[in-house]
């Protein structure tokens, strides 16, 4: 990237800054982002990174890791609702009731009386990490 003009942000090693160009790219695995402000710069510096390497322009991005992009007017929006409606429908919680958080004053949980199967404590992970993987998303 340095071939490039761009240098690796200290605090995130896929993020790459070109500060004459006010440009930044997000490189995560094989997903790579273009920001900018100036559409021809970014275009030039897009078709000199996929002349290094070997990728494909899929147009505006429409998502990144799971996030849908969406641009409205000046503005940029990000979410997840895609990707936790698939979270909701592979776990089968389309049904689900919600719980009121926090847990009321006084709440005193009862310890489980009978060990859970292998299965289920997979199952459980499985939410769990696909939760936490949409709450440090956004």
């Amino acid at each position: 990237m340095g071939e490039l003009s761009f240098t690796c942000l200290h605090s995130d090693s896929g993020i790459f800054v070109n500060k004459d160009q006010s440009i930044i790219i997000i490189v995560y695995v094989d997903n790579v982002l273009f920001l900018g402000t100036d559409k021809q710069k970014l275009l030039k510096t897009k078709e000199l990174f996929m002349k290094r390497w070997e990728c494909r322009d899929l147009g505006n991005a429409q998502e990144f890791l799971r996030m849908r992009i969406r641009r409205k007017d000046d503005k940029i929006y990000l979410d997840q609702s895609v990707y936790l409606q698939k979270v909701i429908e592979h776990f089968n919680l389309q049904n689900a009731k919600p719980a009121p958080t926090p847990l009321p004053e006084g709440y005193q949980p009862s310890p489980a009386t009978e060990n859970t199967s292998a299965t289920l404590h997979s199952k459980y992970q499985q939410v769990i990490g696909s939760l936490l993987y949409i709450m440090l998303g956004m």
